[in-house]
């Protein structure tokens, strides 16, 4: 279709590692954050997201290699 490429979907030069990172850390985070002040037991959540994260870190060498 000829469409541009968006910004982080380029598979031949986004480290998805990276990409899931800044994600959780500047959308998803925050947002669960404010809404954990609400609902303390959406804790889980948050617990959640630093496991996820975690597991990201684990791949960025893996990504950084294929690009």
């Amino acid at each position: 279709m000829n469409l541009e490429i968006t910004m982080n979907c380029d598979r031949m030069t986004t480290n998805t590692a990276k990409s899931q990172i800044g994600f959780i850390n500047f959308l998803v985070l925050p947002l669960f954050k404010v809404i954990h002040k609400m609902l303390p037991e959406s804790s889980e959540c948050i617990e959640n997201l630093d496991e996820n994260k975690e597991y990201w870190n684990t791949k960025i060498e893996y990504y950084d290699q294929e690009l």
